[in-house]
C-alpha cells in the first residue's frame, strides 16, 4: 500500500528519540515546497503553545507532521484532528489511524499478541489507538456539532486536565478546551513557596522513559509471561497429584506401583519433548525482553550515563535475570523429581515426636532397639521360626483319621528380648518371649530364666559360620499370660487384640501392600470395659465404645481430627528420610516415678511381635518386598 506521508521522511536515518541524541521531528528543517517554507515564516508568535495551535489552524499555518498538508478546521469528518498527549503536536485524524495500523503490521508478532502497537511519529513515545476526540478528550469529533471559528475542534466545556503550576502544586485546569499543555496558575497558598524547577526527578525521568517504550512489545512480553504461568499453574496441580500419588498410596490405594512408573515415564517424555524446550523460547523471548526494557528505561545507552555505572549494571542485570530464568526453568524438574522425596521427609520428620523408643525393622530376623531416654541402654530382639510339631498315632492300611486335633503353638515365631530392668537396683536382665502363632490366631507371654541363644541362632547368627554351632543352655519358661489377635481381610482391615484392648489399623494392607507399612498406627482403648459372660474368655468393651474405637482406627493417617482421650496411641510405623528408606517402629515408654522412663511395657511388645511376625512370613513368601 501507498502511505500518506512521504517515504524520505519514515525512512529517515535520523532518530527523532531526545533520549538518543536525535532532533525531534517536528524541529527537523522540512524538504517541503516554497509556499509551504513561506507558510512557516507567517506561522503564529503568541507565547502560548495552545493559542499558537489554534491561530495555526485558522489560517492554515499548521501542517501536519505525517502527510505534509495544512490542517484546516472544519465540521465534516475528514477535517478530524488527532493530537499527541504527550508532545502536543497536532495531525489529522486519518493519517495519524494509518499510520498506527502500518505500524501494527510491521510484525507478525505484534499483529497477534500487540494490536495497537504504534509511536507517535513526533515524539515517539507509545500512544494508545488514536481517536477523534477533541482537546481535553472528553466528546468525540461527531458529538462537537457546528465549531466556533474561533476555537476549531473544541468544545464548550473546561478543560479540566491535572497539571501543576510553577509552584509544584497540582489543580485542575479551568481554562476552556484546549490544545498544548495546560499553565495553570498560581493559587494563594502559593504565596512564599520557592518556584519548582521544571526538572524532572529520577523517579520520574524512569517512568517517562518506561512510557515510551514499545507498548506492543510490553504487551507480547506480558502476553508470553500469562502463557509460562498458566502452563506453571497447570503443572502444579499434576505436580500436587503426582507427590500424593507417591508419598500418599493410603490415600490412593488403587495406584499401583506399574501405574507409578507408567506415570514417570510419561512424565520423563513430555518433560524433555514438550515441556523443557516451549519453556525454554519463552523464557529467553522474556529474557530478551526484559533486558532491553531495562536497559533503555535505566538509560544505559545513553552517553550521559556513567561509563562503569554502566557496565557494572548491565552486567548484574544481566545475571540477576540470568539466574532467575534457570531458576524457573529448572523448577518443574525438581518439583517432579525431588518433590515426591521433600514431601516425604516433611510429612514423617515429625510423626515419632514422644515415642523415646525406636525398633529398626529389619526382614534379617534381629531388630536393634534403641531409646531416646538416656537411662534405657539400646538392645536387640530376636525373631525366629520354631517348629515343635505334636507326634500323631500312626493309624493302620485304610483307617481314616476322622478326627481333626488342632494343636497350638506347633509352628510359631518367637521373638526373644534380653534386657536390663531400669527399676532394678542391680540392673538385672529380664529376659522375655513372645511366641506367635499366625494359623491359629494365638499368642503367649513368656518369662525365661536366660537369654534363648537356640532363638537368637536360628532368627540371625546361623549366618556367622556355616559349620560351626554356638553352646546352647537349657532355658526354663514361665507362662506370665496367653491371648488370641483376630484375621484381617479386604472387609476386615483392622486388627484386634482383645485381651489387651489393642487395635492394629490397616493391618491388611500393612500384611498385604509393601508400600504402606510406614503408615500404621496402633492403638490402646483405655475405656472400662466388662468382663465377657464366657468363662475364660477375654474383656470386651461395651457395644458403643466398640464403636467408638473402630471409628479411631478408621480415621486416615493424615487426618487433623482429635481422637477421644481413651483412645492412646502407643506405637507407629515410620520411614524416615528423603523418600523411602528403613521402616521403623517407634514406641512409647512407660514413664516412672518422678518421670524416669522404664522403658517399653512388655505387653506393647506383643503388637510388635504380631505385625513383625506378619511381616517376615510375607517376606519368606514372596508376597512382600524387603525394606
Amino acid at each position: 500500500m501507498k502511505y500518506p506521508w512521504s517515504a524520505s521522511r519514515s525512512n529517515s536515518s535520523a532518530s527523532s528519540d531526545p533520549e538518543a541524541g536525535g532532533t525531534p521531528l517536528e524541529d527537523m528543517p522540512r524538504r517541503s515546497t516554497e509556499t509551504q517554507r513561506r507558510n512557516g515564516f507567517r506561522q503564529s508568535t503568541h507565547p502560548d503553545r495552545g493559542e499558537r495551535i489554534l491561530e495555526d489552524i485558522r489560517n492554515g499555518h499548521y501542517t501536519c507532521s505525517i502527510c505534509l498538508d495544512p490542517i484546516t478546521p472544519g465540521n465534516a469528518y475528514e477535517y478530524s484532528i488527532w493530537h499527541c498527549p504527550e508532545c502536543y503536536n497536532v495531525n489529522h485524524f486519518r493519517c495519524a489511524k494509518s499510520w498506527a495500523e502500518a505500524s501494527s503490521r510491521n510484525a507478525i508478532l505484534s499483529a497477534l499478541l500487540a494490536l495497537g502497537k504504534w509511536k507517535c511519529p513526533s515524539c515517539a513515545v507509545e500512544c494508545p489507538e488514536p481517536k477523534a476526540r477533541c482537546w481535553c478528550q472528553k466528546h468525540s469529533f461527531g458529538l462537537l456539532g457546528p465549531m466556533s471559528s474561533e476555537r476549531p475542534n473544541a468544545c464548550l466545556d473546561a478543560c479540566d486536565r491535572a497539571s501543576a503550576c510553577p509552584h509544584g502544586e497540582r489543580k485542575p485546569c479551568l481554562k476552556l478546551c484546549h490544545p498544548g499543555p495546560c499553565n495553570v496558575p498560581c493559587s494563594p497558598s502559593c504565596a512564599g513557596h520557592p518556584v519548582t524547577p521544571p526538572t524532572p526527578t529520577a523517579w520520574n525521568q524512569f517512568w517517562t522513559r518506561a512510557r515510551q517504550q514499545s507498548t506492543g512489545s510490553f504487551r507480547g512480553l506480558i502476553s508470553l509471561f500469562v502463557i509460562l504461568v498458566i502452563g506453571y499453574a497447570l503443572m502444579a496441580i499434576l505436580l500436587y497429584f503426582h507427590i500424593g500419588w507417591w508419598t500418599k498410596p493410603f490415600k490412593y490405594p488403587e495406584i499401583t506401583k506399574s501405574a507409578l512408573c507408567y506415570e514417570r515415564l510419561g512424565l520423563a517424555i513430555a518433560g524433555v519433548s514438550v515441556v523443557l524446550p516451549s519453556t525454554f523460547i519463552i523464557l529467553s523471548t522474556l529474557f530478551k525482553g526484559a533486558a532491553d526494557f531495562f536497559v533503555n528505561t535505566l538509560n544505559l545507552n545513553s552517553r550521559e550515563t556513567n561509563r562503569d555505572l554502566k557496565g557494572v549494571t548491565k552486567n548484574f542485570g544481566a545475571i540477576f535475570l540470568f539466574f532467575i530464568c534457570v531458576g524457573i526453568w529448572i523448577l518443574p524438574v525438581i518439583g517432579f523429581a525431588g518433590g515426591p522425596d521433600i514431601a516425604w521427609y516433611n510429612q514423617m520428620k515429625s510423626t515419632c515426636n514422644g515415642f523415646n523408643t525406636r525398633v529398626a525393622m529389619y526382614t534379617s530376623g534381629k531388630f536393634d532397639v534403641k531409646s531416646l531416654s538416656s537411662n534405657i541402654p539400646a538392645y536387640d530382639m530376636y525373631l525366629g521360626s520354631h517348629l515343635k510339631p505334636v507326634l500323631k498315632p500312626v493309624l493302620g492300611p485304610g483307617v481314616k483319621n476322622i478326627a481333626k486335633v488342632i494343636n497350638h503353638f506347633e509352628f510359631y515365631q518367637r521373638l526373644s528380648i534380653s534386657r536390663t530392668t531400669p527399676t532394678s537396683p542391680d540392673d538385672e536382665f529380664q529376659h522375655l518371649a513372645i511366641d506367635v502363632d499366625i494359623p491359629n490366631n494365638l499368642y503367649r507371654i513368656l518369662k525365661l530364666n536366660t537369654s534363648d541363644t537356640e532363638n537368637e541362632y536360628l532368627a540371625y547368627n546361623y549366618k556367622d559360620s556355616a559349620t560351626e554351632l554356638p553352646t546352647f543352655h537349657p532355658v526354663s519358661e514361665a507362662l506370665i499370660s496367653v491371648g488370641s489377635f483376630t484375621a484381617v481381610s479386604a472387609t476386615q482391615k483392622h486388627m484386634f487384640i482383645p485381651e489387651l484392648n489393642i487395635g492394629i489399623a490397616n493391618m491388611h494392607q500393612f500384611v498385604h501392600d509393601y508400600d504402606q507399612e510406614p503408615f500404621v498406627k496402633i492403638y490402646q482403648n483405655l475405656s472400662p470395659y466388662w468382663r465377657t459372660s464366657i468363662a475364660g474368655g477375654p474383656p470386651t468393651l461395651l457395644p458403643a465404645e466398640q464403636d467408638s474405637f473402630r471409628k479411631t482406627l478408621n480415621e486416615p493417617w493424615d487426618s487433623k481430627n482429635p481422637v477421644p482421650l481413651d483412645h492412646q496411641l502407643i506405637m507407629r510405623t515410620a520411614s524416615f528420610g528423603h523418600g523411602r528408606q528403613r521402616l521403623d517402629m517407634c514406641v512409647q515408654e512407660d514413664g516412672g516415678e518422678e518421670g524416669v522412663s522404664v522403658g517399653v511395657y512388655e505387653d506393647l511388645w506383643v503388637p510388635f511381635a504380631i505385625m513383625a511376625a506378619f511381616k517376615q512370613r510375607m517376606y519368606e513368601q514372596s508376597l512382600g518386598a524387603e525394606s
